[in-house]
């Protein structure tokens, strides 16, 4: 929503990303908003582009230069640092992150970036960039409405490599 993540729901969405989910790529207000929401979550839909046309429902978009990462929930050796750096809060935070999943990160130009759990492969949550919501400049159509559409063709979307590293931040490790 502009400051923090939101569960992506048509109806927690603000009413500029609405709107311009509302509109199909070429322009016309067709009302399809939540639907394109549904769409992102995996619902096949014959108003919009078809999940399925070539066979098996494919739930990712297509991965080109993005590299996917592994994220752990490990020390990353910080502890070793000069003494400047907090050193000596590192071993704390990482006990605090231990009980977390470790992570494998995929960007993809399906607009999400996905986290799936890296021992059973589930996917735990899939990010969307609320510029992907928001109109595309000089237009009145998001860019999931071309993502949507039936005469959709390839545009680059949420396809670079994400950075992962623990950091020290105003003294606290994050």
């Amino acid at each position: 929503n502009g400051s923090s993540g939101v569960n992506l729901d048509y109806g927690l969405l603000s009413s500029d990303q609405q709107d311009a989910l509302d509109v199909a790529a070429d322009g016309t207000v067709d009302g399809l908003g939540e639907r394109r929401i549904d769409w992102l979550s995996g619902v096949e839909d014959t108003a919009l582009r078809s999940r399925s046309e070539s066979g098996d429902l494919r739930l990712v978009g297509d991965i080109i230069n993005g590299t996917p990462q592994f994220v752990t929930n490990r020390s990353a050796g910080f502890q070793l640092l000069r003494s400047d750096f907090s050193p000596g809060l590192y071993p704390g935070y990482v006990a605090s992150k231990a009980s977390r999943p470790e992570l494998l990160l995929v960007p993809s130009n399906g607009g999400m970036l996905h986290g799936f759990d890296a021992e059973d492969g589930r996917e735990l949550f899939a990010y969307v960039p609320g510029e992907l919501l928001e109109p595309i400049p000089g237009e009145t159509h998001s860019p999931v409405s071309e993502l949507t559409s039936s005469t959709y063709e390839h545009r680059y979307a949420v396809d670079g490599t994400p950075t992962v590293s623990d950091v020290l931040i105003g003294g606290a490790w994050k």
